[in-house]
């Protein structure tokens, strides 16, 4: 079983044909007289629905505690040894009494009445969306738009794109305007493409939008990747040919820059430069490098007479991570005190002043223009707020935004696709 298959679906047909031909064989076949009739077999079969029901909770409530994530083995062992435990307490203090006791219409009212207030409560909560107002300590606190928020916007398409995969490489085309904008990088290029849509939908986009993008992968010439985002080495490639084909002249370039000069714990990353390669591991030689080459293909789109920009490092931070904002554990939970604190703007522009000031010599010798998000993330204040909309995360995750906040937030590229002038 995996996440494509349907279930229930043909594949259910397997193990009710099973059963059907472990009862078809009846009490004298060897599986039936000897494996299925010893005593642990028997007792797993006596406590096999109170186990059956016990188990789900017990692996749901394991996965909100740790958001999702998948669960650790010895994790699992215990939920399993406790779902047995459970199943059996149930079996012996409530299943056997209830079916075999006396006073069975005494048993019946009673499992009648919790069965009507359980109904009750679960629709009572549903209706009250989960009474936010508990959270009488922070009135504007959804943990509904929190939950949803968790994991929403990472690396998803919009509906009116047309998407295609050239050798694992996404590319996406948004409106059919007369001139072409590129966006060319990893997740954090292609998480601005709500804005797009929303401009589409708002009848102003003017140009036909694509997107040659790839989960971490680096829009640098040189770069290599190894093993599960290997794919990414044919992005150079794949926006050349885009950039023919569809004779496009704007180009805008973006990506989480500073994540990949320091990522050789898995040999992971290599940048290569006049034929020598070397470990992108947070060395002065491999950054440099890495500058180096992004320095050569915006000078080589410009001369070649392309618009290029250069997206500055995304806002990101650990307290913008819906995930961080409710702290679970296996008790309760509780709100993070720092939630509606905010981030310093000043703590944010030093955290990729580095970067960005690489950046920005590039365009100075290049010619390229620079496109900074923060603004449009944060605002004008001294800080920066993670919600937006009456308590809605602004972020899906540290790195992230949500494409609903993108589509109404994030204008810096408006100029450029609306602009019929801006060719």
């Amino acid at each position: 079983m995996n996440r494509t298959m349907l279930f229930p679906g043909g594949l259910v047909m397997l193990p009710v044909a099973g059963a059907l031909m472990l009862i078809a064989t009846g009490p004298a076949a060897l599986i039936n007289r000897i494996v299925l009739s010893d005593q642990s077999a028997v007792f797993i079969g006596l406590i096999s629905y109170p186990l059956y029901l016990w188990h789900w909770p017990l692996i749901s409530f394991a996965y909100i505690i740790d958001h999702g994530r998948p669960l650790k083995v010895f994790l699992v062992i215990c939920l399993i040894a406790l779902s047995i435990l459970l199943a059996w307490l149930t079996y012996r203090f409530v299943e056997r009494p209830l079916r075999f006791g006396h006073n069975r219409r005494r048993n019946t009212i009673i499992l009648v009445t919790l069965t009507v207030a359980m109904g009750v409560a679960g629709i009572t909560t549903w209706w009250a969306q989960g009474f936010p107002e508990r959270y009488r300590s922070v009135p504007y606190l959804s943990v509904s738009k929190i939950n949803a928020a968790i994991g929403n916007g990472i690396f998803k398409s919009t509906p009116s794109m047309q998407v295609q995969k050239i050798n694992g490489i996404t590319v996406s085309r948004l409106g059919h305007g007369k001139g072409s904008v590129l966006f060319v990088g990893d997740s954090t290029i292609y998480q601005y493409g709500p804005r797009v849509q929303e401009l589409l939908d708002q009848g102003r986009l003017k140009k036909t939008a694509y997107f040659v993008v790839g989960p971490s992968c680096a829009p640098v010439p040189g770069v290599i990747r190894n093993g599960l985002f290997a794919m990414c080495n044919h992005l150079q490639s794949v926006e050349a040919s885009v950039i023919s084909q569809k004779q496009i002249k704007t180009i805008v370039i973006g990506a989480f820059w500073a994540g990949y000069q320091n990522s050789n714990i898995d040999n992971d990353i290599d940048i290569e430069r006049n034929g020598k390669r070397l470990p992108m591991d947070g060395s002065t030689s491999s950054i440099n490098n890495f500058y180096a080459n992004l320095t050569d293909e915006v000078s080589c789109l410009v001369q070649s007479h392309h618009r290029v920009y250069l997206v500055l490092e995304p806002v990101s931070d650990d307290r913008f991570n819906p995930a961080g904002m409710i702290i679970r554990s296996p008790i309760g939970y509780k709100i993070d005190s720092n939630v509606f604190k905010g981030v310093l703007l000043q703590r944010l522009m030093q955290a990729n002043a580095m970067t960005n000031h690489r950046l920005a010599e590039i365009a100075d010798a290049t010619g390229a223009k620079i496109l900074n998000p923060l603004q449009n993330v944060c605002g004008d204040g001294p800080s920066c707020s993670a919600f937006f909309d009456h308590g809605k995360p602004k972020f899906a995750d540290g790195l992230h935004l949500q494409p609903e906040f993108v589509a109404h937030h994030i204008k810096i590229f408006d100029k450029i696709l609306t602009d019929s002038d801006v060719k």
